[in-house]
């Protein structure tokens, strides 16, 4: 069911822009994907657009005027002339709203955030930061086993090591996760993966890694609520509920993962970027998806 923002937001759009955006939302709910071993879906991505409620920029909860603009940009995408260029379009314009979710306070999360990376290049580089060359080159010949590395990593961790560059993730904003009553199965990469709905055990890759980062809350700024902005093209997001944060219930504070099987959702947030010294440990391997 649409959100009351984003019903409102559709109420600013012009009558011209209403017709331009409807014509766009039929072209996304039919639209299959472009790469056919991983399909996108436009229905579930339509789906998700239609419930953003935390879409706001510097406003207050329940202010539609970004996400009107958010309308606006995917209603222009119609002027592309083939798939690709409309597909391009709506990344384009997530890219240019990411990172303008409600902003979650401070002191509604707790004071350790953890971020899961299934990134062998980060992976990579860290052991080439901490064990040197020989042991990245053996680290991306696969000789060099990952759940040995991370050992290693751990035994001779040392923030020093760390370049400036080194950083979390790619972009301005990355996702993060954190403890929460009902848990998650963080020992398990498959279970962990389904439990935050990051489809590796999907790819067609063999040996997906999956690790761990953990890091003080007040290490990073810019904690806000994950929107379909962030998303993007990733069908498995699912937008916040809509209701206002309140201190008293901890689950309007942040974004929840609907997992993928049985487990419980997952509280996430997005924070800007960050370089790797904010880690308060060694990062900790999870275990490989084959």
């Amino acid at each position: 069911m649409p959100s009351d923002l984003y019903r409102q937001a559709l109420d600013l759009l012009s009558e011209e822009e209403k017709e331009s955006f409807e014509s766009w939302t039929e072209w996304l709910a039919g639209h299959a994907g472009l790469d056919p071993e991983e399909p996108l879906d436009g229905a579930r991505i339509l789906a998700n657009l239609q419930a953003e409620a935390h879409l706001v920029g510097e406003g207050d909860f329940g202010d539609p005027a970004v996400l009107a603009e958010l309308l606006r940009r995917c209603a222009a995408c119609l002027a592309a002339s083939s798939a690709g260029e409309l597909h391009s379009g709506y990344e384009a314009a997530c890219q240019e709203f990411a990172g303008l979710g409600l902003r979650v306070l401070r002191s509604h999360l707790p004071d350790g955030l953890l971020r899961y990376s299934p990134s062998r290049t980060l992976a990579a580089t860290l052991v080439q930061r901490m064990l040197g060359k020989l042991a990245r080159d053996a680290f991306d010949r696969e000789a060099l086993p990952p759940e040995t590395a991370f050992v290693q990593l751990r035994d001779r961790w040392s923030p020093t090591r760390l370049n400036p560059g080194d950083r979390l993730g790619r972009g301005d904003t990355v996702f993060a996760t954190f403890e929460h009553p009902d848990g998650a199965p963080r020992d398990d990469a498959g279970a962990l993966s389904r439990a935050l709905a990051l489809p590796l055990w999907q790819r067609l890759r063999t040996n997906e890694i999956l690790f761990e980062m953990a890091y003080p809350t007040d290490a990073v700024d810019g904690h806000k609520f994950p929107t379909v902005a962030d998303a993007g093209w990733v069908h498995l997001f699912r937008p916040a509920s809509e209701e206002a944060s309140d201190g008293g219930r901890p689950s309007s504070c942040c974004g929840w993962t609907e997992p993928l099987g049985a487990y419980p959702p997952q509280p996430e947030i997005i924070h800007d970027n960050a370089p790797l010294h904010v880690l308060s440990e060694p990062p900790r391997f999870v275990g490989s998806i084959a």
